[in-house]
């Protein structure tokens, strides 16, 4: 995995074939012959036999079964919503409500967030600061700044949002996020002009990534095996990122 130094606690759970196989239509065995890396009570990956190192500890557990126990969210860190409806309302107020919220999800059972963004790389900062044990919280996985189509500058200010414009520009985007440390790649397909109290207008008047937009961060984010999340709202977006670009993952789509 490339991940840890030589000597370290990892623990390997060696599961058979049969303990971890995934029966789908065409009978797809995954990890196979594989070990399941733990380092302090957190999940690395897989790697295989051969790639191990000497002076692991390795857990046999090939005649059992194992259940998920990992319940996993979605979050824009700076911007959680309160239980009254209310959201921060500036940069300090936003890293101690994500703060609060990371403890209280991790004692709520949830283990692992997909971040949607933020300002500041945000995300990023809280995700190593709970992995190297300064605050408590489940394992983030960081976006950095989602990306938008041009024109939408305006688009929350503790978003954090980046502006595309054009292929060139989508793939030297996709590319800097994950040299940064994007974990994921976050785009909304379309976004409004201007907020609506009547969502049916919102979805009515949109900025949208065009489909070769699209292909490219698409591709670039697949090229370096980093997930790509969209959100679509309007008919064109969803046609356009889950139809033509071949977008896989959809948050909070219509």
């Amino acid at each position: 995995m490339g991940r840890g130094q030589r000597g370290a606690s990892w623990l390997g759970l060696r599961y058979s074939r049969q303990a971890m196989s995934i029966s789908l239509s065409n009978g797809v065995n995954y990890h196979a012959g594989e070990y399941l890396l733990i380092e302090d009570g957190r999940i690395l990956g897989f790697e295989r036999a051969s790639h191990l190192y000497s002076d692991l500890e390795v857990v046999d557990f090939s005649s059992d079964f194992c259940v998920p126990g990992l319940v996993d969210t979605a979050f824009l860190a700076p911007v959680g919503v309160n239980e009254d409806g209310t959201r921060p309302a500036g940069y300090g107020t936003g890293v101690w409500h994500a703060k609060q919220l990371s403890q209280k999800w991790l004692d709520s059972g949830v283990t692992s967030a997909a971040s949607m963004g933020g300002i500041d790389r945000l995300d990023l900062d809280l995700g190593k600061s709970i992995a190297e044990g300064r605050l408590i919280g489940p394992r983030i996985y960081p976006a950095l700044s989602p990306l938008v189509p041009a024109g939408m500058s305006n688009f929350g200010a503790l978003y954090g949002v980046r502006e595309v414009s054009g292929v060139d520009e989508a793939r030297r985007a996709v590319r800097e996020l994950i040299k940064q440390g994007a974990e994921r790649i976050v785009l909304y397909a379309d976004v409004p002009l201007e907020f609506h109290a009547d969502p049916h207008e919102t979805s009515r008047h949109r900025l949208v990534f065009s489909v070769d937009e699209l292909v490219e961060m698409v591709t670039q984010a697949r090229q370096a095996g980093c997930y790509l999340h969209a959100q679509a709202i309007s008919a064109a977006a969803i046609d356009n990122a889950f139809r033509l670009a071949s977008v896989r993952l959809a948050v909070h789509s219509a």
